[in-house]
């Protein structure tokens, strides 16, 4: 893991599952793609305090941003595009976002410190949990018998293919595909 994160409570992917199926199981889906550009716009007329604001490219240099004790996210426009056009980086971005929104509010959040990412264990990195909820929410472990192979899986639940690579190598770690 590179890059910087913010040190938080830790939970494990096991719990982060149960919350991603949660959000899924909300919108009583019958396929493993999940419309997470669409659902953000839903969760925003459900949370009336959630701000979900689309910024120029020209204004953000991140993809998104989010402060969930402010109950804000901003995603960049090109990103947001993309994600509505199918791209599943992009669709992974927002997801990975809404994961920060959900799981990291009454953290205080914006008074902690950012620290380097390799310095905090990863079920306590802040990146590390919004990457497993965004992976969880939109390649479920649930439905991954739909599909047999990453590349699939890519095509499937709408995702980039290196997302559906590192999907896969958890559940054959964990024994839920063979």
């Amino acid at each position: 893991m590179s890059g910087h994160c913010t040190p938080v409570p830790p939970t494990s992917r096991r719990d982060i599952r149960l919350l991603a199926e949660k959000v899924r199981s909300s919108l009583h889906l019958q396929t493993g793609w999940f419309p997470i550009v669409d659902y953000m716009e839903i969760y925003q007329l459900i949370e009336k305090d959630f701000v979900y604001d689309i910024v120029d490219t020209s204004e953000m240099s991140e993809h998104g941003l989010t402060f969930p004790d402010q109950k804000l996210m901003f995603i960049r426009e090109d990103v947001y595009e993309r994600a509505r056009d199918g791209c599943g980086r992009d669709r992974l971005t927002i997801a990975h976002e809404f994961g920060h929104l959900l799981m990291h509010r009454n953290l205080g959040l914006a008074r902690t410190h950012v620290v380097r990412a390799e310095t905090v264990p990863p079920h306590s990195s802040s990146e590390w949990q919004a990457n497993c909820f965004g992976g969880e929410l939109l390649i479920p472990a649930s439905r991954i018998g739909e599909v047999n192979s990453p590349e699939a899986a890519a095509n499937h639940f709408g995702v980039s293919l290196q997302a559906a690579k590192y999907q896969w190598r958890i559940y054959q770690t964990e024994g839920i595909i063979k």
